[in-house]
């Protein structure tokens, strides 16, 4: 899983970079929101697969609580890889709407038109999560709820690849990173 979704993110980014899209130059607090999100979206990656792989997709069999509480207990396991895929798509969540924000507080409409595209992708995937528990699983709402999944982890890699160039970019006229440049 990992390694398709590096080569896809890579295609998209070549596709991208070559279309002439321009980095953008944040500050660090936003470059740290970046890179936070995409590990972030990383880790649901990660736990949704061990949800569906491990037969937890219905450890919860409701939706938006959790057999009737947000913060159910955590003894069995299933429902703990359960409970941690959705707090981390949670956290994801929350993060892109600060990222929304923030880039068009920051006047960057780059990243803020790509912030707009990963949250309604996020809306999609809140949506198709409570078809996935609420149907029991229906196998065109479980691929579709992955595939989405890619489509925002590629979405987060094209907005991390323009704030990680846009500060290099931002870094060139540093005297130090110049000179370490030209000795090289």
């Amino acid at each position: 899983l990992g390694t398709a979704l590096v080569l896809l993110s890579l295609m998209i980014l070549m596709v991208q970079r070559y279309q002439g899209c321009r980095p953008v130059e944040t500050g660090g607090g936003f470059h740290l929101l970046a890179v936070s999100l995409w590990l972030l979206a990383i880790g649901t990656m990660v736990t949704a697969a061990m949800t569906a792989k491990s037969g937890a997709s219905l450890a919860c069999y409701e939706w938006p609580s959790c057999d009737g509480t947000f913060f159910p207990a955590l003894d069995d396991p299933l429902l703990r890889i359960h409970y941690i895929h959705r707090t981390l798509a949670a956290l994801t969540g929350i993060g892109l709407l600060v990222m929304l924000f923030w880039s068009r507080a920051g006047g960057w409409s780059g990243i803020s038109s790509r912030a707009l595209l990963a949250c309604l992708l996020v809306a999609v995937q809140i949506g198709l999560g409570a078809v996935v528990i609420l149907r029991e699983v229906p196998r065109w709402s479980q691929s579709a709820h992955q595939a989405t999944g890619v489509l925002l982890f590629v979405v987060l890699s094209g907005i991390l690849w323009l704030v990680v160039r846009g500060r290099l970019q931002g870094n060139e006229g540093h005297a130090g990173l110049s000179g370490a440049r030209s000795a090289v």
